[in-house]
């Protein structure tokens, strides 16, 4: 991958712009800074798309039922990553997240043990579905939004300044709002059109006039000139938070992990409005076959590369304001399968980083022994109770998620 992927440009942002790869915003300011007091609570929402295993995550190394459900792809018990806390109660973490478990030393990191759906789908689609909604029922039940977007619409309503975004990919679905601006920054180096050095200017001053209201009014016309004139708004937001944040000195990774949360940072370090960033991992967790290299690859990129994103925070006195949360669609059925891996499964652990939060472990660890009709894990912690808390908790949204039941996750 080319190692200036997650930076942008004036020369690159008019490329971009002329073939349709910046996904449009909702409405059209964008970039201001916020007013001056304490920091406001943000949100970076890491997703580990295909489904991470949560039994080769937080590991029941004790538990004999693992050992003899994974003959050959179980985490030997030598090498899990033990942690010291009398409530782990024989549970300790894949051996790549070795930072991660000095974090949760420090008390900087919570795990949600058997997370899921209370009657879980083992379709990809169904499953991501219901998380990016939020809601039992998925999206369909939700006007089409996502619950970050809905949390946004109660925070950020009437702003016209960029609230949430995708980072990338295109706009991650638990951004759709319907009154927040939001947006998605994925490969601004995709672009095929190169624009002279000479036009620019002109070609930049042809876009701006093609956005004002004068150009038509067709309802199509309308939407297009709002998404391009918001996608001139980030643009100018982009190249503008790139002066400020070159000299910053931060070490990250070298590796396509590293270089987008080094990304992420330089979006939450510069003045803006933005309360939430929806991260899309690159890499992929539907583990079939192969999976004991697979994971520990993933997760070595993940651990050196998060443990950076933290400390820059922590540099930039942004890390008691920002909750760093992991999710996946499902985890992966107990037994393993003929090919080294496993098959799509229920319910799995996710983790929420920060100085803010209740650290240690929460909810209760699935029974290996007592499972669903399927061989998968019955979750003890539905979904929905968990982004219940961090959207009301957190980020100060009250009932954007219906939950019977909310974690107490938050100091």
């Amino acid at each position: 991958m080319n190692h200036d992927r997650w930076t942008i440009n004036r020369r690159g942002f008019l490329k971009l712009s002329a073939t349709g790869f910046l996904a449009a915003l909702y409405h059209r300011q964008i970039g201001a800074a916020p007013a001056a007091g304490p920091q406001p609570k943000r949100l970076v929402l890491l997703e580990l798309s295909g489904g991470n295993d949560g039994l080769n995550t937080l590991v029941p190394y004790t538990d004999p039922a693992y050992y003899s459900a994974r003959p050959s792809l179980a985490i030997p018990q030598e090498s899990v990553l033990t942690l010291h806390d009398s409530a782990t109660h024989g549970l300790g973490l894949h051996p790549a997240l070795v930072k991660l478990r000095d974090r949760y030393d420090q008390n900087q990191v919570a795990i949600v043990r058997g997370v899921g759906h209370p009657q879980p789908d083992l379709s990809h689609f169904a499953m991501m579905d219901y998380w990016y909604a939020g809601h039992l029922r998925g999206m369909a039940h939700t006007n089409q939004t996502g619950w970050i977007g809905r949390c946004l619409d109660q925070i950020a309503a009437g702003s016209p300044e960029i609230a949430g975004l995708s980072i990338g990919w295109e706009m991650g679905p638990v951004m759709y709002a319907d009154q927040a601006s939001t947006a998605a920054a994925g490969n601004p180096w995709a672009a095929s059109i190169d624009i002279p050095w000479q036009l620019q200017d002109a070609y930049q001053a042809a876009l701006s006039n093609l956005s004002q209201p004068g150009t038509g009014a067709a309802s199509t016309l309308a939407a297009a000139r709002a998404g391009l004139a918001s996608g001139i708004g980030l643009g100018n937001f982009l190249t503008q938070f790139q002066d400020d944040t070159k000299a910053r000195q931060a070490s990250y990774p070298d590796s396509d992990t590293g270089r987008l949360l080094k990304f992420a940072a330089d979006v939450l370090i510069a003045p803006s409005a933005i309360r939430a960033l929806h991260v899309s991992l690159p890499m992929g967790f539907d583990h079939h076959a192969n999976q004991a290299q697979q994971h520990a690859e993933n997760f070595t990129q993940i651990d050196a590369a998060v443990d950076a994103f933290l400390n820059d925070l922590a540099a930039n006195q942004l890390a008691d304001s920002t909750l760093v949360m992991t999710t996946s669609e499902f985890g992966r059925r107990v037994e393993e399968n003929s090919d080294g891996g496993t098959d799509h499964g229920t319910a799995s652990c996710l983790f929420l980083l920060g100085t803010s939060l209740k650290a240690g472990m929460h909810g209760s660890q699935p029974a290996l022994t007592e499972l669903d009709p399927n061989g998968n894990l019955i979750a003890t912690t539905a979904f929905t109770d968990v982004l219940a808390a961090v959207a009301e908790h957190w980020l100060g949204a009250p009932g954007v998620v219906a939950s019977p039941a909310t974690p107490d996750l938050f100091a």
